[in-house]
């Protein structure tokens, strides 16, 4: 076995990182409180979490109670009388049981976060349970003994990876890929012999990635796919296709003998027969959701309750057995085109309970018995105008309890008589308002506002927090980072603590520092103006440049592109780092904004409808295109390919205008969501039947499809699109989950939430993702601690990622480049690619697995060896070094760091050899 390969393979020891919160910097509590959706049954009584504490309710203040400290509680099930759930302690996913009274350990099951999906089957529970990489479905009675793997559907490590779990009946059916029909649908009655594949959607091993909807009906299924119903009795080979449906129908409903379902903004049904229009609608909201929060649709009495709007109404509450005839308003309650939003919450015997705004008491709880006269307002649970919302419901025998109020935080048991409030909820965890929040090595530094004021702080690649006291402004050179404090430049090395790098004498004052080009550079205000001053981060290496604070600063190499206000509108600057080395004539009152670098060239745009480039001389600067339609554009990059989005067009480049052209006119794009990733732009756009989606482009016509993950007029409304090695992290909203994180790969079936924060209908509204070493950082807020730091291996996106680490130093021919192609699991094949070295010289590549920056005269080792390989470099300075990745599925998120010297007479390495920066590559799909 090589060395390489050996290394590698030694990666997938190392145990896979779920995602995890780092820390409570702002340790508090709202003034309002949040908690987590009901996690089921025990006995006679409901739980649900409030920060780390288990309660119980019937639904009365004295049936209400503290049964004790857990950790964090994702998911549960009944099972008998008690409550099975899992909590993460420390690093590891605990599946834990209650009867009310105690709390006990059944057992701890791989990772954090490796434990989810639970689903009662009376005396046992269905859930998914494994190391993060490899996921099967397990039973549980409760008990040790009793809990065990279910079927080890796909043999050996990888796991089958069991999602949607839906139980129908007696049966608990679910999405797995056993490694030969890809992924399928499955069930089980928990057994092993009663666990198995129902029958193939896709015939092949490339299986249908997920399924939209699986709706339980009478111990079988109904599904959608591919513009077709299928049904299942849950026996081997019966999954059957029953009738074709029209494109784009979504959300099933079923009522009586028929399936409703929408078509755009119509309704339509089936009795099993050619699916017919029941009627058209101004406005339609269909949607049957799964877990706890809000629900749009609800059956009752043999026809589905929904909210629509005729176009002579408002959004009111409807009524629909699936037949023309029997589709009605049950009740104008906002008189004329007033919408009272009324939304269907659940039915218990006769009577329907649903949400509404028709009066003077805002949104709140009322009930119906079908009709028009039978329908009133139950209950004011806030009382004032200020509303209601309902974040959980669940069912005890005779009544319906239902965490709600105005911020969805009391507990109330809602029966035919009426509502009655059981107590308030605990109050949650007071959030951190970050500042800034980038990248610094293979860890983050973040600014926060503190009860002290603003506080700087590392997080290391292990999630230690190291905090660093006040500051102002912060920004990260290689191995360490400069942050103002008072008049103060301070430099915090990584091995060696914090120094002080300058000290601005006052007047002077120091107000923002960024970093670009290895140098620091610092904005100073004084009585005569500002100026920009650089440092290397020692007190002689730090001098005022004489230029005004500019409104960009790129590096392109060892080159600094400025555009500054102290010269006349219209030039920018290019630096050296000492002195300006060129000055370049843009049109006057040309403004601009938005730099990224493409190729060798630097781009950017100015007054809203023109892309420039330039290359850092006069005949390189030029205007490569002239945008159409509303003023105002957003450029983004992978640093080979740039793309720029408007509100209605898409433009891709190469930095060249022979390169520069429009893809398409698109609908209604929203020009602020825009990230490449591959040479493929994700953006957002409504096109109006699909509203807020994902959208992707590979630059032509033909490439540029919307990524509809969720059939329907209600989009995801995608936010926060970042890249993350080769994919796309973003933020989505679901009415299940509210806004959580997601991943997309450019395919609907690789695009997915890959993350529920903030279990139940809340959200966690993940924001500011930063990549860095083999992590993603962001902020989010789990519902208990409010919005902190997170931490998430790259593993849970899947990225393969490629990182540059500063440290390189020249040759004879120029610095040495050392580049690689994202490296992905399996590919025997890859290499890193040798350029610009000394031509038929001997070269060593190193390879190891830990961080480092170790100075060596003018250059800087950016790793601890752990393998070392010579070569020698062809006459053209060029060399291929293979570094095969096995399709060991373990290594996935693992990181390799690589580095490469060439002998060298006239190298900057102690006068012997040339340096390239260092690469971390980590590995992904």
């Amino acid at each position: 076995m090589t060395p390489l390969r050996t290394l590698l393979l030694a990666l997938s020891c190392t145990p896979l990182l779920g995602q995890r919160m780092v820390a409570d910097l702002t340790p508090g509590s709202e003034p309002w409180p949040s908690v987590l959706p009901f996690l089921g049954a025990a006995g006679a009584r409901q739980m649900f979490v409030s920060g780390t504490e288990l309660w119980a309710t019937d639904g009365t203040a004295a049936g209400s109670s503290r049964v004790g400290e857990i950790g964090f509680a994702v998911q549960g099930a009944a099972v008998g009388n008690r409550l099975v759930f899992s909590t993460v302690v420390g690093s590891t996913a605990a599946l834990q049981v209650t009867d009310c009274v105690t709390v006990a350990t059944i057992s701890r099951l791989g990772g954090a976060g490796g434990v989810a999906e639970f689903v009662s089957l009376g005396a046992r529970a269905v859930f998914v349970a494994g190391d993060p990489g490899a996921l099967e479905p397990w039973v549980t009675d409760g008990t040790t003994a009793g809990t065990r793997l279910l079927a080890d559907i796909f043999p050996g490590p990888a796991g089958s990876w069991p999602a949607q779990l839906v139980r129908s009946g007696g049966l608990v059916f679910f999405t797995a890929d056993d490694g030969v029909h890809g992924r399928e649908l499955w069930r089980t009655d928990g057994t092993a012999a009663g666990t198995f594949l129902v029958g193939e959607l896709v015939a092949g091993n490339l299986g249908v990635g997920g399924l939209v909807q699986m709706v339980p009906v009478a111990g079988g299924l109904l599904l959608p796919f591919n513009d077709t119903l299928y049904a299942t009795d849950g026996s081997a080979g019966s999954l059957r296709p029953i009738v074709a449906l029209p494109p784009n129908a979504y959300a099933l409903a079923p009522a009586g003998s028929r399936v409703l379902f929408a078509v755009g903004r119509d309704l339509w049904s089936t009795d099993g027969t050619a699916p017919q229009r029941v009627r058209s609608f101004q406005g339609l909201v269909l949607q049957q959701r799964t877990g706890d929060g809000e629900q749009f649709t609800v059956e009752f009495n043999g026809s589905v309750l929904f909210m629509a709007s005729d176009g002579v109404a408002g959004f009111e509450l409807w009524s629909s057995d699936g037949t023309a005839a029997g589709t009605r308003m049950v009740a104008d309650l906002a008189p004329g085109a007033a919408d009272s939003w009324a939304e269907p919450l659940f039915a218990a015997g006769n009577l329907a309970y649903f949400l509404a705004n028709a009066g003077p008491e805002g949104r709140e709880l009322w009930v119906t018995d079908g009709s028009a006269a039978g329908t009133r307002l139950l209950a004011d649970l806030t009382p004032g105008p200020t509303g209601s919302r309902i974040t959980s419901m669940a069912t005890l025998p005779g009544k319906q309890l239902l965490l709600g109020g105005a911020f969805g935080a009391e507990v109330w048991s809602v029966d035919a008589s009426g509502a009655q409030r059981a107590f308030a909820v605990p109050v949650r965890g007071r959030g951190t308002d970050p500042l800034q929040f980038s990248r610094v090595d293979d860890g983050m530094v973040i600014r926060y506002e503190a009860a002290t004021g603003q506080e700087i702080a590392r997080i290391t690649a292990s999630g230690q927090v190291v905090p660093l006291g006040a500051g102002t402004s912060a920004a990260a050179r290689e191995a360490e980072l400069a942050f103002l404090r008072g008049h103060d430049l301070l430099v915090h090395d990584f091995a060696l603590g914090t120094r002080l790098g300058y000290s601005f004498a006052p007047p002077l004052a120091p107000t923002q520092v960024t970093a670009a080009g290895g140098l620091y550079f610092v904005s100073v205000d004084s009585p005569f103006g500002s100026s920009l001053w650089r440092s290397d981060g020692t007190a002689l290496g730090t001098f005022d440049l004489g230029i005004a604070q500019p409104n960009a600063l790129l590096a392109l190499g060892d080159r600094l592109f400025l555009f500054s206000s102290s010269v006349q509108p219209g030039t920018l600057l290019v630096h050296d780092g000492r002195n300006i080395v060129a000055s370049l004539t843009l049109p006057a009152q040309t403004d601009p904004y938005g730099a990224r670098v493409v190729g060798n060239r630097v781009l950017f745009l100015a007054g809203g409808v023109q892309l420039w480039a330039t290359d850092g001389t006069q005949l390189g600067t030029r205007s490569l295109y002239t945008l159409s339609g509303p003023v105002g554009a957003r450029l983004a990059s992978d640093g080979a390919t740039g793309y720029v989005l408007t509100s209605d067009q898409l433009v891709v480049t190469d930095g060249t205008a022979a390169g520069t052209r429009s893809v398409s006119n698109l609908p209604r794009a929203v020009r602020d969501e825009l990230a490449v990733v591959g040479g493929r732009a994700f953006f957002v756009a409504d096109d109006l039947a699909r509203g807020q989606e994902l959208w992707v482009s590979d630059g032509s016509v033909a490439g540029t499809v919307p990524l509809d993950v969720v059939p329907g007029l209600e989009g995801l409304y995608p936010k926060g699109l970042t890249a993350i090695g080769n994919r796309l992290a973003f933020t989505a909203t679901e009415p299940a989950t509210g806004r959580e994180l997601w991943v997309s790969d450019g395919t609907i079936a690789g695009t997915m939430r890959v993350a529920d924060l903030n279990p139940g209908s809340a959200g966690s509204f993940p924001s500011d993702f930063v990549p860095a070493g083999g992590n993603v950082f962001f902020f989010a807020d789990d519902g208990v601690n409010g919005a902190e730091p997170w931490l998430a291996s790259m593993a849970l996106f899947g990225a393969a990622a490629v990182e540059s680490l500063a440290g390189g130093c020249a040759g004879s021919v120029g610095r040495p480049e050392l580049q690689s192609s994202p490296p992905r699991l399996g590919n025997g094949g890859h290499a890193l690619v040798l350029g610009r070295a000394n031509p038929s010289a001997v070269g060593a590549l190193l390879v190891g697995t830990t961080n480092a920056s170790t100075a060596l005269g003018a250059c800087a080792l950016r790793l601890v060896p752990a393998v070392t390989l010579s070569f020698a470099t062809s006459a053209a300075g060029g060399a291929r070094l293979a570094l095969p990745i096995p399709a060991q599925r373990s290594l996935l998120g693992s990181a390799v760091l690589a580095q490469v010297a060439v002998v060298d007479p006239a190298g900057a390495l102690f006068g012997v050899a040339s340096l390239t920066d260092g690469l971390r590559l980590v590995i992904g799909r």
